[in-house]
């Protein structure tokens, strides 16, 4: 499996295929303070980048992936400015982001305006 729990953060690691998506949405629904390591992943199906747009978890590391560090973390990052949230994860930070999941923040609404900033670049 490439998608798994280490402490508090979710690690992608290889090729994250559509399978992978479920996990993540799986460890990401019952807990949304974890962090997404994105160091050792090599490549990332597109189903995979949806969960992590909706649910917009911090990140840490930088993939090896031009498709993913180009787009999907920059994007990622874009909603989170926009969420008010941390991009990335401090090291050494302790607690949890955002682990309420009935809260406003934790996941972006329909209407939360995430095409508009995938789409302008801002």
């Amino acid at each position: 499996m490439s998608v798994r729990r280490d402490g508090e953060r979710i690690r992608l690691e290889g090729d994250c295929h559509v399978e992978d998506a479920e996990p993540l949405l799986a460890l990401l629904m019952e807990n949304p303070g974890l962090s997404a390591d994105l160091s050792a992943c090599t490549r990332l199906h597109t189903a995979v980048a949806q969960v992590l747009l909706a649910f917009a978890p911090a990140l840490e590391g930088e993939s090896p992936d031009p498709f993913v560090r180009e787009r999907v973390a920059p994007a990622l990052e874009r909603l989170r400015d926009h969420l008010g949230r941390p991009a990335h994860r401090e090291a050494g930070l302790s607690g949890r982001i955002d682990t309420d999941p009935t809260s406003a923040h934790s996941r972006p609404s329909r209407n939360s305006g995430t095409a508009e900033i995938l789409e302008s670049g801002e």
